[in-house]
C-alpha cells in the first residue's frame, strides 16, 4: 500500500493544479484507489497484530489500540475518509451528466497540432487530445471543492512520508543518504510549489497572468499547450525560484506568492546549505559514530530478540529497552567512567572532585573528613542515567550502596508504595547506612524524572577504609552513637505512646 501513498503524494497536488485534464472517466479511477485505501483500514483495524514486544494482538479492542495509536493508523483512518465523493455524487444529482465534474471549453488537437471542432473531433478516427484554456470560468465549483478536498487524501500517506524519512537508505552510507534525503525533499517541495503556482495563476485575470504571458498555456504559435508542456515548464520556474530567481509578472496576486515564496526558498536553501556544511564537517568523525551506531542497532536488535524468545513480560521488555534508549541519548554509545579511568591519575582526581567532592561533602557523616579522604572516595564514585519512574532499591533488598543526587528527583516510599516519606532532590543522598552494616534496605526508592545517580559501592569504600583505619574508628563510634540515639528515641516514642494510652 506504499505505493498507492507515493502515487496519491505525486497525483493529487497535479490534479488539483490541472484538474480539466483529471475530470470525467478520471474520477473513477480515483475511486477506485479511494475504496483500497478504505478497504486498507479495515483490513488493519480487524487483523491481528505482533506489538513491539513480540506478542501477538487479538483481542478486537486491543487490536484497533494498537493500530490507532501505536502504528499511527488514524492517519490512514482520516486519509479514507470520502469527503471528496460527497462532493461528486452532489455534482452527479446535480447534473446527471456530470458536466459539473468536466471543465467548460475543451479545445481538440490532433496530430501536429491541428486544432478541431467539436463535430470533427467526433468523426475522427484518429487519436485526440483535449486541452484547455485554464480560466475560472472553465472549471465549475462542484469540481474546484472535489479538487480541494482531495487533499485531505494526502493525511492518510503520512505514514509512509516517515517511513521515508525514517529509512536509512544504508546501501548509499549515511553522508550520501543525508543528502539524498534532502535532495528528494526538495524535488517534492519544488512540486507542491509548481502545482500551488498553476492554480493561483489561473485565478488571475487572463491577461495579467504570468502563465500567458510567458506563452505555458499558449505557444507563441497560437496553440493550446499540452498539461505536460505546462507542468515540465511551471516547475523549471518553481525550482529556479527555490534559488531566488524570480518570474517576471504584472499581476499584484502573482507578485504576493513570489513574497512568501521567497520566504521559504530562504528555509530550504539556508537547510541545504546547513547540511552540506555539517556533512562535510562531519566526514571526520563520521565513520567512528556510524560504527558505534551499528553496534548500539545490533545489541538493541539482539537485546529485544533475546526478551521475546524469553518471554519476558513486556512491561519489563518497554523498561529495559526505554532504559537502554535513555543510556544511548546521554552517551552515544560512550562509556564515560571508562574514557576517564584512561586518564593518568592526578588529572582523573581532578575529574572526579569536579563530579563529586561537593556532593559528598554535604553528607553529615563525612563533612567532618579530611579532604583528602572525600577525595579519595570520589575517585572511587561512578555514575549513572535513569529514567523516571526506574526504581533505584526497593525494601527488602540487599543494601551495597550508597546514592548522591547529582540532577533529577527521587521519592522514598513505605514498603507498600503507599506513602511517601519524603521527596529528594539534587544534592541529597541516601542508603549510606548500608556502607557501615549488613542490612536490608527499609524503603523503596523511586525516581520522579530523569535522574543522574552518583553511586559509592560498600566494596570500595571498605577498601578505602582499610587503608585509613583511624577514620574507620571514627566512623564506628560515629555509627555507635547514632544507633544509641535512635535505640533512645524509639524507647520514648513507645513511652509517650503507652503513656497516651494509658490517660485514654
Amino acid at each position: 500500500m506504499r505505493a498507492i501513498d507515493l502515487y496519491y503524494l505525486v497525483i493529487i497536488p497535479v490534479a488539483f493544479a490541472w484538474m480539466c485534464e483529471f475530470g470525467g472517466s478520471f474520477l473513477y479511477h480515483f475511486a477506485f484507489f479511494d475504496f483500497l485505501c478504505i478497504l486498507r483500514v479495515l483490513f488493519n483495524l480487524g487483523r491481528a497484530k505482533v506489538n513491539e514486544y513480540g506478542q501477538l494482538v487479538t483481542a478486537p479492542n486491543s487490536k484497533r489500540e494498537l493500530y490507532l495509536w501505536h502504528m499511527n493508523g488514524w492517519y490512514e483512518v482520516i486519509g479514507a475518509i470520502p469527503f471528496d465523493w460527497i462532493v461528486m455524487v452532489s455534482a452527479m444529482v446535480y447534473s446527471p451528466q456530470t458536466a459539473a465534474m468536466h471543465c467548460f471549453n475543451p479545445h481538440y488537437y490532433g496530430r501536429g497540432n491541428v486544432e478541431m471542432s467539436a463535430e470533427q473531433a467526433r468523426l475522427s478516427l484518429g487519436r485526440l487530445d483535449v486541452r484547455f484554456g485554464y480560466t475560472m470560468d472553465d472549471i465549475p465549483t462542484f469540481f474546484m471543492i472535489y479538487s480541494i478536498l482531495r487533499f485531505v487524501r494526502l493525511v492518510g500517506t503520512m505514514g509512509t512520508i516517515m517511513w521515508i524519512l525514517r529509512s536509512s537508505f544504508s546501501f548509499l552510507g549515511t553522508t550520501a543518504a543525508r543528502l539524498a534525503k534532502n535532495l528528494l525533499i526538495c524535488v517534492f517541495i519544488t512540486h507542491l510549489n509548481a502545482c500551488a503556482w498553476w492554480f493561483m495563476s489561473v485565478t488571475v485575470p487572463e491577461s495579467q497572468r504570468w502563465i500567458t504571458l510567458q506563452f505555458v498555456v499558449r505557444s507563441k504559435q497560437g496553440f493550446l499547450t499540452t498539461w505536460i508542456h505546462r507542468y515540465i515548464t511551471t516547475y523549471l520556474a518553481s525550482q529556479r525560484a527555490m534559488f531566488f530567481v524570480t518570474r517576471e509578472t504584472d499581476s499584484l496576486t502573482e507578485s504576493a506568492y513570489q513574497i512568501i515564496e521567497n520566504l521559504f526558498a530562504a528555509c530550504t536553501f539556508g537547510s541545504i546549505i546547513g547540511n552540506l556544511s555539517q556533512i562535510v564537517r562531519s566526514l571526520d568523525t563520521q565513520a567512528t559514530l556510524d560504527k558505534v551506531a551499528k553496534v548500539r542497532n545490533v545489541r538493541r536488535q539482539f537485546l529485544a530478540k533475546y526478551m521475546i524468545k524469553n518471554s519476558f513480560p513486556p512491561d519489563l521488555q518497554r523498561k529495559v529497552l526505554d532504559h537502554e534508549e535513555f543510556d544511548w541519548i546521554h552517551k552515544r554509545g560512550m562509556d564515560t567512567e571508562d574514557t576517564f579511568h584512561h586518564l593518568p591519575r592526578s588529572l582523573f582526581l581532578e575529574v572526579s572532585v569536579h563530579l563529586y567532592f561537593e556532593l559528598v561533602s554535604k553528607v553529615p557523616i563525612f563533612n567532618t573528613t579530611s579532604d583528602v579522604f572525600r577525595v579519595t572516595l570520589c575517585e572511587k564514585m561512578s555514575m549513572i542515567s535513569v529514567r523516571k519512574g526506574f526504581y533505584v532499591c526497593k525494601a527488602g533488598d540487599q543494601g551495597s550502596e550508597m546514592f548522591f543526587i547529582r540532577s533529577g528527583s527521587v521519592e522514598v516510599l513505605s514498603a507498600d508504595e503507599s506513602k511517601v516519606f519524603v521527596t529528594l532532590k539534587p544534592g541529597g543522598f541516601f542508603g549510606e547506612v548500608a556502607l557501615f552494616k549488613e542490612c536490608r534496605r527499609t524503603a523503596t526508592v523511586r525516581t520522579t524524572a530523569d535522574t543522574v545517580l552518583c553511586v559509592l559501592r560498600k566494596s570500595d569504600f571498605n577498601a578505602i577504609l582499610d587503608n585509613n583505619p583511624s577514620v574507620r574508628e571514627e566512623f564506628r563510634v560515629l555509627i555507635q552513637k547514632r544507633e544509641e540515639d535512635d535505640a533512645k528515641r524509639k524507647q520514648q516514642e513507645e513511652q509517650e505512646k503507652a503513656r497516651k494510652e494509658a490517660e485514654e
